[in-house]
């Protein structure tokens, strides 16, 4: 019997972590939805809308992408897998981290910001190492919940590439995508164009993935080797 991934999502969004996350309100020009609970409930909507690529219109960009889609990863179709990475990319921003006998929550105010303005700091990578627990009774193997920390852990990547890069490679971005995302770079990229459906500073950085999505080239599996 396969996964049943809604089962899943149903158990998560009913768990302690996710009615943490219902707590938790990041204040930002990208984030003005209610919780980090609302914001990964609407990633996971999109998510949803778009696991055909139906963004992509290259015709055999969208044949590769649904390949990957289909891949499956002990026995389960990546397709089920990029829904779980959506609801829980952003799990990080729960937690508190202590530091000189004082404990500081993860969504901090952002430096010299105005009217309470927070970000997150590292959830990419603090929030994957969460994932084993959020993960620990769904059934899934080892290897799966190791697969989608790893996506988790990388979904910031692309805006790190693009805000601080003042000229990005926009005419080859498929190739310094590749360089960098740890080959999980279809699977991070796939839920970074989830992630800011509703983020509208990040709309440009969103149109550059869907270029680099429609680029063939992306889909090319590259090995590193000496020789």
């Amino acid at each position: 019997m396969g996964l049943d991934v809604e089962k899943v999502i149903s158990d998560l969004l009913k768990s302690s972590y996710f009615e943490k996350a219902k707590e938790v309100r990041e204040v930002s020009a990208g984030h003005t939805e209610d919780s980090v609970y609302t914001h990964c409930v609407e990633t996971l909507e999109e998510a949803r809308k778009s696991i055909d690529g139906n963004f992509i219109t290259n015709p055999e960009a969208k044949k590769l992408f649904a390949k990957l889609m289909n891949t499956e990863i002990d026995g389960v179709p990546y397709r089920d897998l990029a829904l779980i990475v959506a609801l829980t990319h952003d799990v990080g921003k729960i937690l508190s981290f202590e530091e000189g006998a004082k404990i500081y929550p993860m969504n901090i105010q952002k430096p010299g910001a105005d009217a309470g303005a927070t970000y997150n700091p590292g959830h990419e990578y603090w929030g994957s190492t969460l994932i084993p627990d959020v993960l620990r009774n769904t059934g899934l193997s080892e290897n799966v919940i190791g697969h989608i920390a790893n996506v988790v852990r990388l979904h910031g990547h692309i805006f790190v590439y693009y805000n601080q890069i003042s000229n990005p490679d926009l005419n080859n971005p498929a190739t310094a995508v590749k360089s960098y995302m740890e080959g999980l770079h279809v699977e991070a990229l796939f839920n970074s164009y989830c992630d800011t459906a509703h983020n509208k500073p990040q709309q440009s950085c969103r149109e550059l993935i869907v270029k680099i999505l429609n680029d063939p080239n992306v889909y090319i599996t590259r090995n590193y080797l000496i020789r």
